[in-house]
C-alpha cells in the first residue's frame, strides 16, 4: 500500500521547533509514525541518516552511507526491534554530539532505560481527524467520501489511517455515509480477531458478543475476557480494545441471536435492531418523533439515517413521506430511488413536493420546477404546517440553478417568511440574498447576510 501523508501539522511543528536532543514518536502499528518522520526529514536542509530494524532483522540497516555524527538528523525506525548492543553503541556516540538531532520511532516502552532517559520529549500519535480522513480518501483515489461518511469512518476506526484506507477500499461511499450499526472491520483485523476467538471458552465468547451489541463499553467484569486481549477494564466495566474488535464480534453473531440480544435493551437503537425490519407502526412513529428532535437540533444527517430505518416498518404515507424528505435533505438520493414509482402515484400536495424534490436532485430541473409549482397550487391540508415554505425553498434553489433572480427573490422570501425549521430557511435565505446580488442589489444582499 503506497504511503500517503495527511494532517499531523502540530506534530510537524513540534519536530521542527523542539530544542530537544533526542525525541520519540510512538503509537499503534500503522498509525503513521514512519510517515511523519519521513515528512519531517524531507524538509531538512542538513544531512539525514535513516536506519531501520525489523522483527526478523534486528541489526539496524542504514539507508545510504554510514552516518557521520555532525550537524545532522538521525532517524531510528522501529528501534524496539534493533539489536541491544548496537543500540547501546549508538546511544553512547549520540550523547557526545549535541548537534545531532535524533528521532526514535517505535514502541518506546520496549527500549532500555538509557534511551528513555535520553528522550526528553516524545509524542504518541493519535488518529487522524474526520477532516483529515476526507483528504486521505482523496489522495487514495476515493474523492467521493462525504463529511458524513468521514465522520462515521472516524467513529469506527478512531482515525487510524491504515484501517481507514482498508475500509475505503472495501466499502462504497454510500454505505460509509448512510449505513447503520457498526461498520465491518478490515479483513486483516477480522482474521486476527477470529483466531483469538477460537481459543475462547463458550461463556467468554457469549459475554463478548453480548457486549458488542451494547457498544464499545459495557458494565461487566471477567478476568477470562480480559485475558483474551480483546477487552480491557475501565472504571465502570469492560471496554473493547478498539471499535474494530467490537465490529468483528458484532457482525459474526448470527442474525436471530443478534436480534434477541438487542431485544434485551429498551433504547430506541436496540428496538430498531431487534425489529429486523418487521412491520411495527408504533416503532416507526417513535422514530419519526426522535428524528424531528434531531432535525430541530440541525442534526439532519442523523435524522436521515434514523428515518431510513423506519421505511420497512410502516405503510403510513405521512411517515414514509417524512422519511424520504429527510433523506433527500441529507443528500441520500440513492436510497429514495426504489420509492420513485410510489412517489409518482401520490397525488397529495406533500407527495408532489417530495417527488419534485427527488426529481430536482436527479438533475431534471425543468420537470422538478413544474412538479413543485403544481404542489404550490394545491391545498389539501396535509403535511407539516410549513409545507408551503418547503416547496418555495426548493423553487428558490431552482432559481439559483437557472440563474433566475425573480425566482430566487420571490420564492426565497416566501420560504423565509413561512419556515418553521432552520434547515428549511437556510436554503431560502441564501437563495434570496443571491438573487438580490444577481439583480444588482448588492447592499440589500449584504444586509440580509449580516
Amino acid at each position: 500500500m503506497q504511503e500517503v501523508f495527511v494532517g499531523r501539522e502540530a506534530e510537524l511543528t513540534w519536530l521542527a521547533t523542539t530544542r530537544a536532543h533526542v525525541v520519540g514518536i510512538d503509537g499503534e502499528p500503522g498509525i503513521g509514525k514512519t510517515a511523519l518522520a519521513r515528512r519531517f526529514t524531507a524538509s531538512q536542509d542538513r544531512p539525514v541518516f535513516w536506519a531501520a530494524a525489523d522483527e526478523h532483522e534486528p541489526e539496524l540497516a542504514w539507508e545510504g552511507p554510514e552516518p557521520v555524527f555532525r550537524d545532522c538528523v538521525v532517524v531510528l525506525d522501529d528501534a524496539h526491534w534493533a539489536d541491544r548492543d548496537q543500540l547501546g553503541a549508538l546511544r553512547l556516540a549520540i550523547r557526545r554530539r549535541p548537534d545531532v538531532f535524533v528521532v526514535v520511532v517505535g514502541d518506546l516502552e520496549a527500549l532500555g532505560d538509557g534511551w528513555r532517559r535520553l528522550m526528553t520529549e516524545r509524542v504518541t500519535l493519535p488518529g487522524l481527524t474526520a477532516g483529515d480522513l476526507i483528504r486521505l480518501a482523496a489522495l487514495c483515489g476515493h474523492p467521493e467520501l462525504s463529511a458524513a461518511g468521514a465522520a462515521r469512518l472516524h467513529a469506527h476506526t478512531g482515525g487510524h489511517p491504515l484501517h481507514a484506507r482498508h475500509l475505503l477500499d472495501e466499502l462504497d461511499p454510500h454505505t460509509l455515509a448512510y449505513g447503520s450499526g457498526p461498520l465491518p472491520a478490515p479483513r486483516s483485523v477480522v482474521t486476527a480477531v477470529r483466531e483469538r476467538l477460537k481459543r475462547c471458552p463458550p461463556e467468554v465468547r457469549a459475554l463478548l458478543e453480548a457486549g458488542s451489541v451494547q457498544g464499545r463499553r459495557w458494565a461487566a467484569d471477567s478476568d477470562a475476557a480480559v485475558a483474551t486481549g480483546l477487552v480491557r477494564r475501565t472504571g465502570k466495566g469492560l471496554e473493547f480494545t478498539s471499535a474494530l474488535v467490537r465490529s468483528v464480534l458484532y457482525h459474526d453473531i448470527p442474525e436471530p441471536r443478534r436480534r434477541s440480544l438487542h431485544a434485551r435493551h429498551d433504547s430506541l437503537r436496540h428496538r430498531i435492531a431487534a425489529a429486523g425490519g418487521a412491520p411495527d407502526e408504533t416503532l416507526a412513529a417513535e422514530i419519526a418523533r426522535e428524528a424531528t428532535r434531531l432535525q430541530r437540533d440541525s442534526r439532519t444527517q442523523e435524522a436521515a439515517v434514523l428515518l431510513a430505518q423506519s421505511l420497512p416498518l410502516t405503510d403510513d404515507r405521512g411517515l414514509r413521506l417524512a422519511a424520504l424528505e429527510a433523506m433527500l435533505v441529507a443528500g441520500d438520493l440513492a436510497r429514495t430511488l426504489p420509492f420513485r414509482g410510489w412517489l409518482a402515484a401520490d397525488r397529495s400536495r406533500r407527495g408532489r413536493y417530495v417527488y419534485g424534490y427527488q426529481t430536482l436532485l436527479m438533475g431534471q430541473v425543468a420537470e422538478a420546477r413544474a412538479l413543485l409549482l403544481g404542489a404550490l397550487d394545491l391545498d389539501d391540508g396535509e403535511g407539516p404546517a410549513d409545507l408551503d415554505a418547503r416547496i418555495a425553498s426548493q423553487l428558490a434553489v431552482i432559481g439559483v440553478v437557472t440563474v433566475s433572480e425573480h425566482d430566487m427573490i420571490t420564492f426565497g422570501a416566501r420560504a423565509v417568511a413561512g419556515a418553521r425549521e432552520p434547515w428549511v430557511a437556510a436554503f431560502a435565505w441564501f437563495a434570496r440574498a443571491l438573487g438580490r446580488a444577481v439583480a444588482g442589489r448588492g447592499a440589500e444582499a449584504l444586509e440580509l447576510l449580516a
